[in-house]
């Protein structure tokens, strides 16, 4: 099918990061399938709110997908672009917008915010992840926020009176975790408001070529750790969070009786766990087990498959533990917001397997990492008996967006 064919739906995903996030990655493909199963033949165009160092299409590449980033601005003073710009505006008197995904409106079916947790307070002000989900209200298009975590801005009072009369005006909001779905109950945002799980949890794995070194932990049986310099963000300021990590890290080692795989889930520059853990590891000296590092390139498909046999995981990135969990490995969440939370709740009724960065020392994160594989078959049985339930939410949700067409046409 070519993408500039006739007569198929066209759907633009906004408000994403780059798949240089496998998380946003894993969104973006599980979105992707969603919709195709509910649409046959439809199109997409994917703007996410940054560019990454690798374009998205290295990643993922179909030919219904097409790429474009969601930002033209010139950001460099005096260059042709910023003087043609100038002209436009202050000249010709023309409306600009800095969305390249702009001229796809008119003709578009719906509009998706795949932003996951964009719209909450964790990486500073939301107001311009706010700004790209109420434009394309501009040409009237069916816009809906898509498996999200929002909130809570309570630490803001009148920047979470503003946020609820934004969220009003988006037709449809489809949440990944009921404690998202409560706290905007609770500001007055019910109407528009559906559940479904996070799309990455349908996502398909995908085997990928390993070294032997990595083949050989994974059949022996090895527990995953992912752990990220972000969440060093939301732990005492007065603490060194590699060093701590480093810390964890070593107290694990010491606790278990497994190899190790690290594992990244995010690798960009200025955010890079792959390099990050390749410093944890060349710091921890010497190990009770074997410790192996992922080599770099792997996409979400192939690393949800790594993900997938391992004994358990440990992870900081929430895609690291819903590829573990949607797999039905036992995952502990170090968490640092309310996805974590939320999504834990939703599937085992409590949050007993997650453990906020602020309280992960060594000496505990190592107890509930040794109590997860204490009861991972417990675990593991829980897992296996809510899945098919929990992702077919996921599923369901498109049979949402087909009624929000309809019904605007």
């Amino acid at each position: 099918m070519s993408w500039s064919g006739s007569g198929h739906n066209l759907f633009v995903l906004v408000d994403n990061g780059t798949c240089g996030n496998r998380g946003c990655e894993a969104i973006l493909r599980s979105t992707v399938s969603i919709l195709e199963k509910e649409f046959h033949g439809c199109r997409f165009v994917s703007a996410p709110f940054m560019a990454g160092e690798t374009p998205d299409e290295t990643f993922f590449s179909k030919p219904n997908v097409r790429h474009c980033p969601p930002c033209r601005y010139p950001r460099r003073r005096l260059s042709a672009g910023w003087l043609a710009l100038q002209a436009r505006k202050r000249i010709l008197r023309r409306d600009w917008s800095p969305y390249s995904f702009e001229r796809f409106l008119p003709k578009a079916d719906a509009v998706f915010g795949l932003g996951g947790d964009t719209l909450t307070m964790d990486y500073g002000n939301a107001r311009s992840h706010f700004d790209i989900l109420r434009f394309p209200l501009r040409y009237g298009r069916p816009m809906i926020i898509w498996g999200a975590s929002v909130g809570p801005f309570d630490q803001d009072r009148d920047f979470e009176r503003q946020a609820a009369e934004w969220l009003a005006e988006i037709p449809l909001i489809l949440v990944r975790e009921s404690l998202t779905r409560a706290y905007l109950e609770s500001i007055g945002v019910a109407g528009n408001l559906k559940s479904m799980a996070d799309p990455a949890f349908v996502l398909e794995p995908e085997e990928p070529e390993l070294p032997d070194a990595i083949r050989k932990v994974l059949e022996q049986g090895c527990l995953g750790i992912n752990l990220s310099e972000l969440v060093g963000r939301f732990q005492d300021e007065s603490e060194n969070w590699p060093t701590r990590a480093v810390a964890i890290l070593s107290e694990i080692d010491k606790s278990i009786d497994l190899p190790i795989l690290l594992i990244y889930h995010v690798s960009y520059k200025g955010n890079d766990d792959h390099a990050f853990l390749g410093r944890l590891k060349e710091n921890l000296g010497k190990t009770r087990n074997r410790i192996e590092l992922l080599p770099s390139g792997l996409n979400a498909p192939e690393l949800k498959w790594i993900i997938s046999r391992c004994v358990a995981m440990v992870g900081a990135r929430t895609h690291s533990t819903i590829a573990a969990l949607s797999t039905c490995v036992p995952a502990l969440s170090l968490g640092y917001s309310v996805k974590s939370r939320g999504i834990n709740k939703d599937i085992f009724g409590h949050v007993e397997w997650v453990l906020h960065v602020r309280d992960a020392c060594r000496e505990e994160a190592a107890s509930r990492i040794a109590e997860l594989l204490r009861r991972r078959e417990e675990v593991r049985a829980h897992l296996v008996q809510v899945m098919p339930g929990y992702k077919a939410t996921a599923w369901d949700a498109a049979k949402h967006v087909r009624e929000l067409i309809e019904h605007a046409t």
